[in-house]
């Protein structure tokens, strides 16, 4: 008997509909991007509200190298943009 839950393979759910909007945020150069862009596919496929970026040039935990790269703060400001239109502001 093969065992698995919605919640940590979200990609094989019958169905992503009910989930609130999403922003995905991917790394040129990390191994989670194939299925984090995905994901992103997916919640669009099944009516989600979903945004995605692939930043070019960095690496997977590319957000904690503020100083070290231009696109984390690109990223983090995306971020915060998403979460004051999520909240209604």
């Amino acid at each position: 008997m093969e065992r698995w839950h919605p919640g940590v393979e979200v990609l094989r759910a019958a169905t992503l509909r009910d989930l609130p909007p999403a922003l995905i945020i991917t790394a040129e150069v990390d191994p989670l991007r194939d299925d984090a862009e995905a994901y992103a596919t997916r919640l669009w496929n099944d009516g989600v509200s979903v945004a995605l970026t692939r930043h070019p040039g960095v690496f997977h935990g590319f957000l904690s190298e503020v100083a070290l790269f231009p696109q984390a703060k690109y990223a983090i400001d995306e971020i915060c943009l998403h979460l004051r239109e999520f909240a209604g502001r």
